[in-house]
């Protein structure tokens, strides 16, 4: 035991003992009224009631000072609180409403896709043109992966679009507020189970295998600029939104990653 929780520990023994004396003071103060009458106390009752008031007083005044476990812990999710708020306020605080999120992540008909075996043992279903893959099984059965060009081409096809990247971040910002105000939980797990994002992992274009399943979830944002590329990830250290050029855009173009859309 170090010297803080015993000093905490000895702290909460002098507000027991004080606490202890208050109340029996007031107890005899109490009985005494009743058996000889509230005008025919003496001054002994009296004094009684003096120190019981004081002691009472000086247990109210301390007893919010004294740190405990407890303090510790709702410190420690402020500051947590603080971290997530203060990255989404940076870029967002100033920005109009959020946009409103479809509440199901975006697929297509996958009727007669071929299905295939996977170097690890897993199975997928993949469009003919190779750049959608659905997990078949499983707790994410029915869950797609798309590539940026087949996000764009098939949500296109819908009249749909994918939040922007700045929409992206203004649909955090108002989560984590909320969650917030809600002493929810403000962290990617928090944050994508709010938007009912469901944390599928991501497609590797080598092998199509997927990876990260129930742990982590990638989102791809709409590009508002042809070099610039964009996207969501939640895991349990992460609700973010990170955006790549250049030959980093065009390596991360390939991979298959969850649709999210904007609601009508």
């Amino acid at each position: 035991m170090d010297a803080s929780e015993g000093k905490t520990k000895t702290s909460r023994h002098v507000r027991s003992a004080a606490l202890g004396i208050a109340l029996g003071s007031s107890a005899g103060f109490w009985a005494d009224v009743c058996s000889n009458g509230f005008p025919q106390y003496g001054p002994g009752a009296a004094f009684a009631l003096i120190a019981a008031i004081l002691i009472l007083l000086y247990v109210a005044a301390v007893l919010p000072k004294i740190p405990s476990r407890s303090d510790d812990e709702r410190a420690e999710l402020w500051l947590e609180r603080e971290r997530w708020l203060l990255h989404y306020a940076e870029s967002d605080m100033d920005l109009p409403s959020p946009p409103e999120i479809d509440p199901a992540n975006y697929r297509i008909d996958s009727a007669g896709w071929k299905e295939l075996a996977l170097p690890d043992g897993t199975r997928v279903k993949t469009n003919p043109e190779g750049d959608v893959w659905e997990v078949p099984d499983g707790p994410f059965k029915g869950e797609q992966h798309f590539t940026l060009d087949a996000a764009l081409r098939e949500t296109a096809k819908a009249g749909k679009r994918m939040p922007t990247e700045s929409e992206w971040q203004r649909v955090l910002y108002r989560v984590a507020v909320e969650l917030d105000g809600k002493s929810g939980r403000i962290d990617g797990y928090g944050i994508a189970e709010n938007l009912g994002l469901p944390l599928t992992g991501y497609r590797c274009p080598f092998g199509s295998c997927c990876y990260g399943q129930a742990w982590c979830g990638y989102y791809w944002a709409s590009p508002t600029a042809s070099e610039n590329v964009a996207y969501g990830l939640f895991s349990d250290v992460s609700a973010r939104i990170f955006s790549v050029k250049g030959e980093d855009a065009d390596e991360l173009r390939p991979f298959g990653f969850s649709v999210r859309c904007l609601k009508d």
